[in-house]
């Protein structure tokens, strides 16, 4: 596959930089020349040779491709998974997604399974690259699975229609057989686009279906199923279509169990699919130039910097004509290796001064003087470096003044009262300097500034409450103290008394 296709270990557009390197013992007297024409020369001298005196490139066309055919052939489903979001590359197993032993999550990892063969292949030589890459064998030869059991990310992924947009057309045109969960992406309403992109596969076999039961019960009529005039678009001239009915599995949790009326509906709605989508696929193969508009949204649609087709030239989403939707050009210098833009790190300060990360939370406060001779309090702060709470996992720590936070925003009402609250740091220098700063700050947003003075204000009253709570404990214990202390000395001057008369 190209570099927008697979993980960097896994590419079919396989640089040919390490040809000349298996064709040095070549005796020639260009091979002492320095100039850059004559190295060039002697390296396509090399290829002339190698083709001429390899006898598997001197087989009849079909042989070889027969041939070519097994090696670029996996054991089993490809099931592409993007290595990150808005990446234009994908690793090629359900293997390589791998449990974390130290976050008990998943992640992907590439050497889990090792390289497809087709890179192998590719990389023999010139010719071999272009007799194999070049006739998409790779595309021809396997079957394309999109399950969620193989993604383990989430129901809401929709890998399908990031692969076909990631490639190059000439490839999607060439997949012959395709295995894919039918489901609803959460708001995004995906799978109109994802069958809108499948229609592009002119060279679409088979199409082995999967729907979930949430689909089905997503309409009371079939024909009302969000999707379906795409999708009957899209099976039009297939050899073979596979509709199943994909039942959850039993959970632990009664109520979560589709009951037997349901599962029997479904199990019949899917057979009114299957007859609907048979009744399409009787007819003529549609045209790639169908529906051009429809093809442009779910490209742009999809979750992905820099489309196919746009690998190679200035404009990384081509075809996406609204202005308002055009990707611009970007320097090829801003691209990463696993097929993103290089992201700019949001400021850390808007146009105020005032603080725009979200923070995270509050560990330490200090006391400090401010340039008017004041009582001033720093936080110490834990943020994301995003606006956005959960915007990213990149994360800063540094001291903060209270100036700089503002109160027309809920987050840092919120880390402020959680630092100070529910008797947490009770010692700890600031909340009043914090709340008679903000009573100073402009209301931008008064529903916001209210609440956050609130959170304070709640926060004071519950630490004050501690301390008084402390300070009786106190005022309690050093009372019963020298109450014990004082029946002591009645004690002792009773015994001493009763020894004298005694004596």
């Amino acid at each position: 596959m190209s570099s927008s296709e697979l993980s960097h270990d896994s590419t079919m557009d396989v640089s040919i930089m390490g040809m000349a390197s298996s064709t040095t013992s070549i005796s020639t007297s260009a091979t002492t020349e320095t100039t850059g024409t004559t190295a060039t020369t002697a390296r396509m001298a090399t290829d002339t040779i190698k083709a001429q005196d390899s006898r598997l490139l001197r087989l009849p066309e079909e042989i070889k491709q027969k041939i070519f055919t097994l090696v670029v052939t996996v054991d089993g489903p490809v099931t592409p998974m993007q290595l990150r979001a808005k990446s234009n590359k994908f690793i090629w197993s359900k293997d390589q997604y791998v449990k974390d032993g130290a976050t008990g999550g998943y992640k992907i990892d590439v050497s889990a399974v090792k390289p497809l063969d087709v890179v192998a292949l590719t990389a023999v030589c010139k010719k071999v690259y272009q007799e194999v890459s070049l006739t998409h064998l790779f595309y021809k030869s396997n079957e394309f699975e999109f399950r969620l059991d193989n993604l383990r990310r989430g129901w809401n992924e929709s890998a399908l229609l990031e692969y076909l947009v990631a490639i190059t057309g000439p490839r999607r045109q060439e997949i012959s057989s395709i295995t894919y969960d039918w489901h609803l992406r959460y708001r995004h309403e995906a799978c109109e686009h994802v069958f809108t992109m499948l229609s592009q596969c002119s060279g679409l076999k088979a199409l082995n279906l999967h729907v979930k039961s949430y689909v089905l019960s997503s309409a009371s009529n079939v024909n009302n199923l969000r999707g379906l005039p795409e999708l009957k678009h899209a099976v039009k001239g297939l050899s073979a279509i596979s509709v199943v009915y994909d039942k959850p599995p039993k959970s632990s949790y009664p109520w979560e169990n589709e009951s037997e009326e349901v599962s029997e509906t479904n199990r019949k709605k899917t057979e009114q699919l299957k007859s609907i989508l048979e009744k399409a696929r009787a007819g003529p193969k549609a045209s790639l130039s169908d529906n051009l508009a429809k093809v442009n949204s779910a490209m742009l649609h999809a979750s992905l910097d820099i489309h196919g087709e746009g690998r190679l030239s200035e404009d990384k989403k081509p075809g996406v004509i609204a202005s308002r939707t055009r990707q611009r050009v970007k320097a090829n210098a801003t691209i990463q290796p696993d097929g993103t833009f290089l992201k700019r790190e949001p400021p850390k300060y808007d146009m105020d001064g005032t603080l725009s990360w979200a923070i995270k939370s509050i560990s330490a406060s200090r006391e400090i003087v401010t340039d008017f001779g004041d009582a001033g309090v720093e936080f110490k702060l834990v943020c994301w470096k995003s606006p956005r709470r959960y915007g990213t996992s990149d994360e800063a720590e540094f001291w903060a003044d209270i100036t700089v936070l503002d109160p027309n925003e809920f987050g840092a009402a919120e880390a402020i009262a959680d630092f100070y609250g529910d008797g947490k740091n009770v010692d700890a220098f600031g909340l009043e300097v914090a709340i008679e700063s903000w009573k100073q700050r402009p209301v931008e947003d008064r529903r916001s500034y209210e609440y956050s003075m609130d959170r304070l204000q709640s926060a004071l009253k519950a630490r004050d409450k501690k301390l008084r709570e402390a300070e009786e404990k106190a005022r309690k214990a050093a009372a019963k103290e020298a109450k014990a202390a004082k029946k002591g000395k009645t004690v002792v001057k009773s015994k001493n008394a009763a020894g004298k008369k005694r004596a």
